[in-house]
């Protein structure tokens, strides 16, 4: 897979599909993200969506950290997670957007990267709420490896701990690029 915009646009559909499937009963779930329940993770990526769109177009880094705080899903998950899904996959498919330099909350990376870490991050996260809700947790194998060999390159903290998605990897071996992604992120598959 060497299309972002189209590796982007299968993790968003992923994402799309476990969301729509959340009842009421199901917000307080817990996930697999330490200390977050399915309201906060959902909060999480559909917050993301806007917040990675907005620094693609200018943004700064002060703004993009304190965004982390809004809650995204007062009027509705499934509309707000639209409207920022495509808010960040409209920011990124401008031109000369991928080359951009934008300041990360790590510090100031190309933009194409920012995308990497987007897809990884949705990914992932599919995952996490396909398991907090007792889902099919099968993925597209091409995505999978496309996640997998892209993780290195995104420069990301291993094991920072108090953010969910950056656990200190799990032991054992894999039988997928999906098992060895999830372990890379402090995931028991």
């Amino acid at each position: 897979m060497s299309n972002l915009l189209g590796a982007l646009r299968q993790a968003d559909a992923g994402f799309d599909l476990r969301l729509r499937q959340v009842r009421g009963e199901d917000w307080h779930r817990p996930t697999p993200c330490v200390d977050w329940d399915v309201y906060r993770l959902v909060n999480h990526v559909v917050v993301g969506g806007g917040r990675y769109g907005r620094l693609v177009r200018g943004g700064t880094r002060e703004d993009f950290i304190a965004e982390r705080q809004i809650d995204a899903l007062v009027d509705g998950a499934v509309p707000a997670w639209e409207s920022n899904a495509a808010l960040c996959a409209a920011a990124f498919a401008e031109p000369g957007a991928m080359d951009r330099i934008v300041p990360f909350s790590t510090g100031p990376i190309l933009s194409r990267i920012l995308l990497q870490i987007r897809v990884v991050e949705v990914f992932v996260h599919t995952w996490d709420l396909a398991r907090a809700l007792g889902l099919d947790e099968s993925v597209d194998a091409d995505l999978a490896a496309f996640a997998l060999r892209v993780w290195p390159e995104n420069g990301l903290p291993l094991g920072a701990g108090g953010v969910p998605f950056f656990e200190t990897p799990t032991a054992g071996s894999a039988a997928s690029d999906l098992e060895a992604l999830l372990r890379l992120t402090g995931r028991l598959p």
